[in-house]
Order: structure tokens, then sequence, then C-alpha cells
């Protein structure tokens, strides 16, 4: 995942679920064969058609999901970084600017509102486990576990 920010802001990006707005950084699935910094690279290039120097991206965390699902047990590695970028003048309809102190964690992943204000008032890398109990959609269930390293 990439979080693009700049003078104390996280631009985040807006999908409609069952008529609600959703706010989300910017990610695709890899396999873990890959270049997690390369990934990043290329997600942000998908989002913006704008490279990105290897320099601006600061890993910010590693996190490890366990997410139970009427389908099963689904386990993923998110590798989280900031874009940290000179120019904050990204814009289109879908992404939109948060100051640091107004995220809209109630319009995010569950699991996003208990590691997304640690990383950004705390420089130093997070490892963290997260247990998620949820129905088949992602948008919605319950952290059950949520435990740092």
């Amino acid at each position: 995942m990439v979080l693009p920010n700049a003078d104390g802001k996280v631009l985040l990006q807006s999908f409609e679920n069952n008529r609600q707005t959703i706010w989300d950084g910017f990610g695709c699935f890899y396999s873990s064969s890959d270049d997690t910094k390369k990934t990043a690279q290329k997600v942000f290039f998908d989002s913006f058609k704008l490279s990105l120097d290897t320099e601006a991206l600061v890993e910010r965390a590693k996190l490890k999901y366990f997410i139970t699902k009427p389908t099963g047990l689904v386990d993923l590695e998110i590798t989280v970084y900031f874009a940290n970028l000179a120019d904050a003048s990204l814009s289109s309809n879908n992404i939109k600017w948060f100051d640091n102190l107004n995220i809209p964690y109630g319009q995010m992943h569950v699991a996003t509102g208990k590691w997304l204000p640690i990383i950004l008032k705390k420089p130093e890398l997070l490892k963290a486990v997260v247990q998620v109990d949820q129905p088949d959609d992602h948008t919605q269930g319950t952290v059950t576990e949520f435990t740092t390293k």
C-alpha cells in the first residue's frame, strides 16, 4: 500500500460500496517474491501516471493480516509506504487530501483505524499482527486482535 503524503496530509482514494463512500490508500496484490518497494512504485505509477524515486518511498509498516471470512481464513502480508511528495498537487475526482488530524477512519476498513494513527504519529516502523472477522464485504468486520511487535 502506498500513502502519498505532504505537509501533514495524506492522500486517499474513494470508492462506493453499498451506497457508502469508502476511503483507502493505494495498493495491489503481489507475489511474496516481488520486491515491495518496486511494487509500491508500480502502484504509484498506475494510480497517477507519474514516476516516483525510491528515495521518496519510506517504509512505515509491516502488517500480517489474518482475515476470517465465511469462505475461510485469508492471510496477507501488507507493507505500507509513505510516498513523500514535495508537491501535493495530485488531484482527481475520487482522491482527496486529508489533514492527519481529520482522517475519515469511520469510512475505512476497520483495521486501518488501528494502524494508521500509529504510523502517522510515530516515526519508527510499525510491525503488527491484525486478526479481523468479517463478512464477505471487506469494508465491514471486527478487529479481534491487534498486536504490535
